[in-house]
């Protein structure tokens, strides 16, 4: 790293490649990464960064990039583009680019199941949302912020 030939970025990869359930160390190492890197970890992608940005520019608390939503019982759940989490509201942002196959879309509903199951709400926005109607996008989110800060949710899990 200090000759510019690793990022945090290429550490996160090979992390995600290889971080399982019961393998020992993934989670202690996210956590140094996630130390390392800065309070706000290291977006996969430059659209998560931009979303943020817009998000913050329009007046929105900043939210957390690239967030793991575990459960109480430390099981990890999920990760999401965006989250606030003391809202517990996850942003995944949509690509036709990588949702166009069968085990994509699956497992993304898989996975959407699980987030909603562990008390969080996500909202999902596609580059036209961000690219033609970025107000619209700013609007949902803090009409869901400011909803579940006055105690309602999208929606009412139970587990």
């Amino acid at each position: 790293m200090r000759d510019d030939r690793l990022r945090y970025q290429d550490l996160y990869d090979v992390l995600d490649a290889h971080a399982r359930n019961g393998r020992n160390g993934t989670l202690r190492l996210r956590a140094v990464l996630d130390e390392r890197a800065d309070d706000e970890g290291v977006p996969l992608s430059d659209w998560s960064r931009w979303v943020c940005d817009l998000l913050c520019e329009s007046g929105l608390p900043k939210p957390v990039l690239e967030h793991r939503v575990h459960t109480a019982d430390g099981d990890f759940v999920a990760q999401v583009d965006l989250a606030y989490p003391a809202h517990r509201l996850g942003i995944e942002l949509d690509s036709i680019r990588w949702r166009h196959n069968r085990d994509s879309f699956v497992n993304d509903r898989r996975r959407r199941n699980r987030l909603t199951t562990a008390g969080w709400d996500v909202l999902s926005f596609t580059w036209h949302d961000y690219e033609d109607q970025p107000a619209a996008l700013c609007d949902i989110v803090a009409r869901v912020l400011n909803g579940i800060a006055s105690g309602r949710r999208l929606h009412s899990a139970t587990a």
